[in-house]
């Protein structure tokens, strides 16, 4: 992709394009103070200020973590980016006028990484021609690259940090990509996947859904995720594909069942061999293409070279640049990561390298063809299999703006043996209303089994409180259908209590229940019509007009109108000069 690129100095930029409202913050921010009302001079005295080394080091020791590493970021890939690459990784530049900076005043509180680094005159804009046309690129003056202490990082100090730590497949003993010192907003992975593949494979027994491009109908879709820890749909879509790939769900004429064989031995294992067979499935599975799944793309998988896709060669080559680039203990910036694979990796999964031949249309339906769509496609890709799979899996932690490889993240790489922990199983519990509670400390073979013979009653959404469930009428006739007999029932309850006897209210309704029912109720909605006497009912309820509109007439004051109709009485009613109030209709 040829394009001319003429990088000018600071001191080119100061004295010519930079903004004048500009030069009082970046004096500010360099220390410098302002004593001449000579734009020319000042211009000139900040050009020389800008490119002191020790007035520079000063300025990137006020920085952030996430500003140095734009920073690094940046000038590791040559001083320039385009900027709405930029602009993904690190926020947008808010340019303001005086009175907006003077409000606002971002060299103190900006809103963006990229606005702490703008508002102190370390990076700039310039318009890059190339083959595709005009666009901006952000980038740091030579000059200014020049008086920068890179050599310095925030890490410098930190203990436990030595040579000998461990580190992913680089010959050196340095990671290409550095440790972060500290990160903002956690959110620690987990494996509650584990449970919601549970819930989801009773659901599947219990209903035999069919499926729909390969996934559950919207009704089934919101079933299941009410009884989910997280309820992400687009979690749901990945869960569902990952057990068919690993065998727990099997497909037969359209309708989903639960793997013969597989889903009882997944079911019965530990909770880290879950997760781990969950990993490798994932790891190997053509089924899914991550692609595919990736918010706010839409890729036809049938037309121009995308049949030739493998999404399990391009997902191998992704956790191959992990293992190349990354530390393996520690925080790590994904804006970094993602630049990393750009420069070196540019086409890690365009078959033949080729960059037009695929049709992926965006949000409002826009084609997204040529590799000035890389970050829009491959880098939103990336991004979403380490916030996606690799988080739901619970293989990496995410934090603001970065990652990092957990215990069962370093096994699945293989920088470490698999993460073994010993279960220390929980038995349910049953409370004398008949509600079952079920944590997750339960094993997950019986949780399927209650799921399959309880009604739920709410979900465990947080990593320690219990699933809830009811023994009722509904679910004894629900297991019937399944072949559950109703002593079946009981002695799974009694097995999972450990021999202990259920409560008397629960024990009495699954006796009755053996006994078979012994008469059925129905309940049903109903609309009624109220009159202010007897004599108004009279005269609707028996004119030929609206008799129709009845089913039954319940008192002097009172009928029921058939559910269909109340909406064509009312405007009977109307015309013949009745007034109507509906109340909760």
């Amino acid at each position: 992709m040829p394009s001319t690129f003429a990088s000018p100095s600071l001191s080119q930029l100061l004295r010519s394009t930079t903004d004048p409202v500009l030069l009082p913050v970046f004096a500010e921010a360099w220390g410098y103070t302002i004593e001449s009302s000579d734009s020319k001079e000042v211009r000139k005295a900040l050009a020389k200020v800008m490119t002191d080394p020790l007035r520079a080091e000063a300025v990137w020791d006020s920085l952030d973590d996430y500003a140095r590493g734009a920073m690094q970021m940046l000038i590791g890939g040559g001083g320039r980016i385009p900027e709405n690459k930029f602009e993904r990784m690190f926020g947008e530049i808010h340019e303001m006028g005086s009175d907006a900076i003077a409000r606002e005043k971002p060299l103190q509180r900006p809103k963006s990484t990229a606005d702490a680094l703008f508002y102190r005159g370390l990076i700039h804009r310039i318009i890059e021609h190339s083959d595709i046309g005009q666009r901006q690129i952000i980038f740091v003056p030579g000059d200014l690259r020049g008086a920068l202490p890179l050599h310095k990082t925030s890490y410098d100090n930190i203990a436990g940090m030595g040579d000998d730590e461990p580190t992913l497949g680089v010959e050196d003993g340095d990671p290409a990509i550095e440790p972060l010192a500290q990160v903002q907003v956690q959110r620690l992975a987990d494996t509650s996947l584990v449970d919601d593949v549970t819930t989801l494979l009773a659901h599947i027994r219990i209903r035999g859904p069919m499926l729909e491009g390969g996934f559950l109908s919207i009704e089934d879709s919101a079933a299941v995720l009410s009884g989910f820890i997280v309820q992400d749909e687009r979690r749901l879509f990945f869960l569902t594909a990952l057990a068919i790939s690993a065998g727990l769900i099997e497909v037969h004429g359209g309708r989903a069942f639960p793997g013969k064989a597989e889903a009882q031995r997944w079911l019965s294992a530990s909770r880290s061999e879950q997760v781990r067979k969950l990993a490798d499935a994932w790891r190997s599975s053509k089924l899914i293409v991550d692609l595919a799944f990736v918010p706010g793309l839409h890729p036809e998988l049938d037309a121009g070279d995308m049949p030739q896709y493998d999404p399990s060669a391009a997902r191998a080559l992704i956790l191959e640049m992990m293992l190349d680039l990354l530390p393996a203990e520690g925080w790590w910036s994904r804006g970094e990561f993602i630049q990393s694979v750009f420069e070196d990796n540019y086409d890690f999964q365009r078959p033949n390298g080729s960059f037009e031949g695929w049709y992926i249309r965006n949000d409002s339906g826009e084609y997204l063809s040529g590799e000035v769509h890389w970050v829009d496609i491959e880098g939103a890709m990336l991004e979403y299999i380490i916030c996606g799979p690799l988080h739901w899996l619970g293989l990496a932690d995410l934090a603001e703006g970065a990652a990092r490889l957990n215990a069962y993240g370093r096994g699945f790489l293989q920088l470490s043996k698999w993460p073994a922990p010993q279960d220390s199983p929980e038995k349910i519990t049953i409370a004398p209303d008949g509600t079952i509670h079920v944590s997750r400390k339960v094993s997950r073979l019986e949780h399927y089994t209650v799921a399959r013979f309880a009604t739920p009653v709410s979900a465990a959404v947080g990593s320690e409180i219990p699933f809830v469930y009811r023994i009722d009428a509904q679910a004894v006739q629900q297991a019937a259908a399944q072949g559950i007999a109703v002593g079946q029932i009981t002695a799974s309850l009694q097995n999972m209590l450990g021999g202990g006897a259920l409560p008397s209210a629960v024990a009495r309704l699954l006796d009755r229940w053996k006994q078979g029912a012994t008469a059925n109720v129905t309940f049903e909605r109903l609309i009624v019509l109220r009159t202010t006497s007897p004599e108004v009912l009279n005269a609707i309820y028996d004119a030929p007009a609206t008799r129709r509109f009845f089913s039954a007439r319940l008192g002097d004051m009172a009928a029921v109108v058939r559910a269909d109709q109340w909406e064509a009485l009312r405007e009977v009613l109307g015309e013949s000069g009745i007034q109507v109030e509906l109340i909760g209709i």
